[in-house]
């Protein structure tokens, strides 16, 4: 992996991780990586949900979900959140192959 990108993914996720720790109230969190062709990172929790407009805007005097957004837009990636107070949050990030991969050169 471009250790680059690698950290901006551990950043991403360490954020999400945080964020549902702390603001979530939940009882269930999961993590879910694969590689394959593309890197896909998903958290999810069995929260209380977020705000429509927080997800949408951020929340005033918090960077977390405008960071994360700002770290997905440099390395090229794709970035959600899903959430409803029914079934908590869904945090994805996916990054093009192309991208995190590194490729050698011989």
């Amino acid at each position: 992996m471009h250790p680059i990108v690698r950290d901006e993914v551990y950043r991403i996720g360490y954020e999400a991780i945080r964020n549902a720790c702390v603001h979530s109230q939940a009882t269930q969190l999961r993590v879910e990586l694969s590689y394959a062709q593309d890197l896909s990172l998903r958290i999810y929790d069995n929260g209380v949900g977020v705000d429509p407009d927080i997800v949408h805007r951020g929340k005033p005097g918090h960077f977390g979900l405008q960071g994360m957004r700002e770290r997905t837009a440099r390395i090229m990636g794709e970035f959600s959140v899903e959430s409803s107070a029914d079934s908590g949050t869904v945090v994805t990030l996916t990054v093009p192959g192309g991208i995190i991969y590194r490729t050698v050169k011989t």
